[in-house]
């Protein structure tokens, strides 16, 4: 029998037989268990092929002297031990589910599994495929390999059927699984898992795989750990794209692009070089995800951002106020010392700590007092403030894990959404001033 390796069995009128002979010869390891499983009882498999003569010739109904199957694997000198499990007939439902559960019970944690699905029910294929995910959810299995035997595309000359290699429906079922995962709950976790199957090098081009894998686990750990500073400069999404462009040039089952192309749909809503609206898409991918405590985070630290972009000439004179004032000998972090002193403006603003003998901290430093003095009563300081205030309740409540009050869990999700509306209705007021 020819597959997908050129690998050519011995004459065997067994497929499972060729099955184990052509893994013996390039990958199962010698502590492995083999396990056929069987029928028995009248027209029983275990009595017609497990054994020897079991089948007889329906002309002379006598008895023709062959082997059976195990027979023949003990001619293969195999060095682990195949055994016949006797499974249910599979006449109904309930001896179809006796059938997953004795399957299931021949499975240990971590086991590579090999798969031929030549002989058997027509179900069988899906409860495979539906077994598989199961004992990898509970007992971090993995596919190795599923073949069939497709006698009936045999050469009729020679009688050489080939031996189907379907390992790659089941690697596309892996990927559906993670890239779902991703785009609904954006984890990348089980995505960068299949690094770790070997049989997605028969599909995906290894380096290309590793990479795309790696760069979107970081670009989920980016918004898990709310790296806004990295998000706005958008070079992780530039990253990704070229990546996925990558990966759709070297696939072997072209049914995982349209999958590809989902992540590219929601990568691409991003910028792919630095840009503060980064920081705004990403407010709504943390909204759309379920990471309320990440959004309101971002949604505070992009007003700020905001803030700063919008009277971008007067801070620039903050820089420089904070620079001549600095009587310490290592230089200040301008970058942190601005954002700190925009933060205590919008936190102040409208409030009677705006009054100056009221201010505390950066607001109230008199080397930026003729900074406070103007941005205090410009209309975007008022705006930008009266959202960032009211942003802060919830900031302060998350962070300190809801022991400082009684705020309910679903209360973030719809402030989180309207917080966005709100910043959304901002920012377009600033960009159209006279609208």
């Amino acid at each position: 029998m020819d597959n997908s390796l050129n690998y050519k069995s011995s004459e065997t009128r067994f497929v499972q037989e060729a099955s184990l002979e052509l893994i013996k010869a390039t990958e199962w390891p010698n502590d492995s268990t083999g396990f056929v499983f069987v029928t028995t009882g009248e027209n029983g498999s275990f009595e017609r092929n497990w054994e020897d003569n079991g089948h007889k010739d329906r002309a002379s109904k006598g008895v023709i002297i062959n082997e059976g199957l195990n027979s023949r694997i003990n001619r293969l000198n195999l060095s682990f031990e195949v055994k016949p499990i006797e499974i249910a007939h599979g006449n109904n439902e309930k001896e179809i589910w006796q059938i997953f559960d004795t399957i299931y019970s021949c499975l240990k944690s971590n086991d590579e599994v090999y798969f031929d699905i030549t002989h058997g029910f027509r179900y069988l294929p899906m409860l495979v495929l539906v077994l598989n995910n199961y004992s990898k959810f509970l007992l971090n299995t993995s596919i190795k390999r599923i073949t069939y035997g497709n006698f009936e595309s045999r050469n009729l000359i020679t009688n050489e059927a080939p031996l189907i290699d379907l390992t790659s429906f089941s690697v596309l079922q892996d990927w559906t699984n993670g890239i779902n995962t991703f785009l609904k709950n954006g984890d990348a976790h089980l995505i960068k898992q299949l690094l770790e199957n070997d049989t997605n090098q028969n599909v995906l081009n290894p380096t290309i795989v590793k990479q795309f894998a790696n760069k979107l686990s970081e670009f989920s750990e980016l918004f898990s750990t709310i790296r806004g500073r990295k998000i706005v400069e958008g070079k992780i999404f530039n990253d990704l794209i070229n990546l996925i462009k990558g990966m759709k040039r070297n696939v072997n089952i072209p049914q995982l692009n349209p999958l590809l192309e989902k992540i590219n749909v929601e990568i691409s809503k991003f910028k792919t070089s630095k840009d503060i609206s980064n920081g705004i898409t990403a407010i709504d991918w943390c909204n759309k995800h379920g990471l309320f405590q990440q959004s309101i985070t971002l949604l505070q630290e992009n007003i700020v951002s905001l803030f700063i972009e919008t009277y971008d000439n007067t801070f620039k004179g903050v820089i420089s106020a904070i620079n001549d004032n600095n009587t310490n000998e290592r230089k200040p972090n301008s970058k942190k010392e601005v954002r700190l002193y925009a933060a205590s403006l919008l936190g102040i603003v409208n409030t009677d700590q705006s009054q100056a003998e009221n201010r505390k901290g950066l607001a109230g430093n008199k080397c930026l007092k003729q900074f406070t003095e103007y941005l205090l009563f410009e209309p975007f300081c008022s705006e930008f403030g009266a959202l960032y205030q009211k942003i802060s309740h919830y900031r302060n409540s998350i962070n300190h894990g809801g022991m400082i009050d009684d705020i309910q869990s679903k209360e973030f999700e719809e402030k989180a959404t309207e917080f966005y509306s709100e910043i959304k209705g901002l920012i377009l007021k600033k960009n159209n001033p006279c609208s």
